[in-house]
């Protein structure tokens, strides 16, 4: 009895073949990558200009409890504001003439 032996083969798919259709991951991670250094000098640039401008110490001068409360000098602030105009307005009312109060004429 001989037996013939079949030869039987078997292809593989070619999966390394024209990879270059569609392919655009090379090119478009390098562009990210280069983005992204260039935001990371940017970023490290504008820090350090920051931090130059700091003091070189934040030691508080005055006691906060002494301190006068930020609202406080905001409300006499507004006061004084109020006086001013009010002046103003009382020597323009004074004034016959109409000439302007801070003017002087020669």
């Amino acid at each position: 009895m001989i037996v013939e032996a079949q030869a039987t083969v078997i292809e593989a798919a070619n999966n390394f073949g024209d990879t270059r259709e569609g392919a655009g991951a090379g090119p478009m991670a390098l562009a990210v990558v280069a983005l992204l250094a260039i935001a990371t000098i940017l970023l490290w640039r504008n820090m350090t200009a920051r931090i130059k401008r700091l003091p070189a110490s934040f030691d508080r001068t005055e006691d906060p409890k002494t301190a006068p409360d930020e609202a406080e000098s905001t409300n006499k602030a507004a006061k004084a504001a109020t006086e001013t105009t009010a002046a103003r307005t009382d020597a323009v009312a004074a004034d016959p003439t109409g000439a302007d109060a801070g003017s002087t004429e020669r």
